[in-house]
């Protein structure tokens, strides 16, 4: 076959035209999605769109979901990876191709299994970090301590009505700046220290709204508890003291007990207690940061490795339980453990110093505390979520 030369010249340019315009403008003809995976997970979640003739560029290529846009981690000619970030509401999945009008629709909706945070209404006084909770039967109590000008009172959360109410409290003076609580499906229990190792341990009744006063508790050894969680299924209290040893208590049999030792013979927690627990585990954060489960049904110790941001300055403030999960908060951050690994939630409302963070397995909330971490310059706020997975 003969080729002229003017012709031979015409092909090349042509060659040329064609192969600078796909690699310059990324050009997409009739992309068609054959598959997206998964269409359900957590925050931090990669999602994988297959399909035919899509961008090659990844700076040229959004993913929404929803109105919100996704962080776009690999693009091919047939694959479209993208990570779900925050903000995120469940939507449909899109992809926009700048530099041109195009949109794909892909039809498909990613459901974001984040939880929820909804506001309820908020008790209309300053809780402080010495106050006292507990949860029965889905209500939350907090009993205030007295701070040399206001009185101790007592309030009660009706989470069915969305309501606060007054009670009597056990003490109108009462003072504590050590104190642990528990509650069990029918009882409350604030076990708090008075002066020179003399222990007081309450039941509160709300069906009749009283005290008991189950009288002071002393043991031999001056050191106080360093943790504390209540173990249903089990019907005891759980006391860890620093030198690893633990107590228990059986508010249906009114009876002490020793329980099997913590794996370390130093132990240590901030001022927060930060412990929770649920029908047959415990889990406590000690001051250096280290996470550690309890498991009733093999009655042993485990240490949870931590979130992947969790350093020696930022660890956890609160920490709680929920259908059978853990979750901490660092700063804003919300965690929660499940088949070994963390899962990222969706955002604390706000980044709080000392807030209160409670829940019962079954139902959690959070709210109160301070909004400055400047020591100089930090005031209580009034606010008050439930959070639901």
């Amino acid at each position: 076959m003969k080729f002229y030369p003017k012709l031979k010249f015409l092909l090349l340019l042509t060659s040329i035209i064609i192969l600078n315009g796909c690699s310059d403008d990324d050009e997409v003809s009739n992309p068609t999605v054959t598959s997206i995976t998964p269409l359900t997970g957590e925050l931090g979640t990669v999602v994988t769109i297959n399909g035919t003739n899509f961008p090659t560029n990844k700076s040229n290529v959004a993913v929404f979901v929803g109105e919100d846009q996704m962080l776009t981690e690999s693009v091919s000619v047939n694959k479209i990876e993208f990570q779900i970030i925050q903000p995120v509401e469940t939507g449909l999945i899109s992809v926009k191709v700048f530099g041109s009008d195009l949109t794909i629709e892909t039809g498909q909706e990613f459901e974001v299994t984040a939880g929820e945070w909804t506001e309820k209404s908020a008790l209309n006084i300053p809780i402080d970090i010495y106050d006292m909770s507990f949860m029965i039967d889905g209500n939350v109590y907090i009993h205030t301590t007295y701070n040399g000008v206001d009185n101790a009172t007592f309030w009660k959360y009706n989470s069915d009505q969305d309501t606060w109410s007054e009670l009597p409290p056990y003490d109108t003076q009462l003072r504590s700046h050590y104190s642990y609580t528990w509650g069990t499906k029918d009882k409350g229990y604030i076990y708090f220290i008075e002066s020179d190792s003399k222990n007081h341990l309450l039941e509160y009744d709300p069906i009749t709204n009283e005290w008991n006063v189950e009288g002071a508790v002393i043991f031999d050894s001056p050191l106080l508890p360093e943790f504390s969680f209540y173990i249903s299924s089990l019907d005891k209290a759980f006391f860890i003291y620093p030198d690893g040893s633990i107590r228990s208590y059986n508010p249906t049999t009114r009876s002490w007990g020793t329980e099997t030792d913590f794996p370390l013979n130093e132990v240590s927690a901030n001022n927060r207690n930060l412990a929770s627990s649920d029908d047959k585990n415990g889990y406590i954060i000690l001051n250096s940061g280290d996470i550690w489960k309890y498991s009733s049904d093999s009655d042993t110790w485990v240490q949870l490795e931590n979130p992947l941001d969790y350093t020696a300055t930022k660890r956890a403030e609160i920490i709680y339980t929920l259908n059978g999960n853990v979750y901490l908060g660092l700063s804003e951050a919300l965690y929660y453990f499940k088949d070994n690994e963390w899962f990222r939630k969706r955002d604390i409302p706000a980044d709080r110093f000392w807030s209160l963070a409670i829940s019962d397995g079954s139902n959690a909330y959070w709210g109160y505390g301070l909004n400055d971490r400047d020591p100089n310059n930090i005031f209580a706020v009034n606010d008050w979520y439930e959070f639901v997975d």
